[in-house]
């Protein structure tokens, strides 16, 4: 979780842009609602409240669009403009780092194991992949080597010789940790038509 925190850290000052966010869905408002929300999930000792912050957060994206970002498009002339997964990722990465949470890893297990089964499916269980997609596209990320000195330093630079894996892998990984959860923890598999 060190190495975690060491790159969000760096990470926050990234841009939207840099975070593959489609130029039509940078918000000019920084999706600051949903940064603190999401940065206040940890003021919530129940996990089953977190997962309602951590919804409340993603709902927060997609009301910044609403208010912000579409009626620009449309006055554009552009219609037909949502939010698809593909681009939630991206923007939720961003809100993520900017967040700044201090146990991002232990929320995400506690959410797993200790809410209830029934909330864990549909919306609740799909914004904690993303979730969890964020945290493990973070580790996976690299970073410039000379961005950390200490004692985990080596470890981050293994890391940044890593490649980075694409939206589109986020999105598959995303899936393969939804049936892994749902395999492991309610015996029966879940299908992606």
């Amino acid at each position: 979780e060190k190495m975690l925190l060491e790159k969000i850290t760096y990470f926050k000052e990234r841009n939207q842009e840099q975070w593959g966010v489609p130029e039509d869905l940078v918000s000019p408002l920084g999706w600051q609602s949903a940064v603190f929300i999401l940065s206040t999930l940890e003021h919530n000792l129940i996990p089953s409240f977190q997962l309602q912050t951590l919804t409340r957060a993603v709902k927060a994206i997609y009301s910044e669009f609403k208010f912000a970002i579409l009626p620009k498009l449309e006055a554009n002339g552009k219609s037909n403009i949502f939010i698809a997964a593909d681009d939630l990722v991206p923007i939720f990465i961003y809100i993520f780092c900017q967040a700044a949470l201090k146990h991002p890893i232990q929320n995400r297990d506690l959410m797993w194991q200790l809410c209830h089964p029934d909330s864990l499916h549909g919306e609740g269980g799909y914004y904690l992949t993303v979730y969890e997609s964020a945290i493990e596209f973070v580790l996976n990320e690299p970073v410039e080597r000379q961005a950390f000195v200490g004692e985990d330093s080596d470890k981050i630079k293994s890391h940044s010789r890593m490649k980075s894996p694409s939206f589109a892998g986020t999105i598959l990984n995303m899936q393969g940790i939804l049936a892994f959860n749902e395999t492991n923890r309610y015996g029966m598999r879940a299908s992606f038509a």
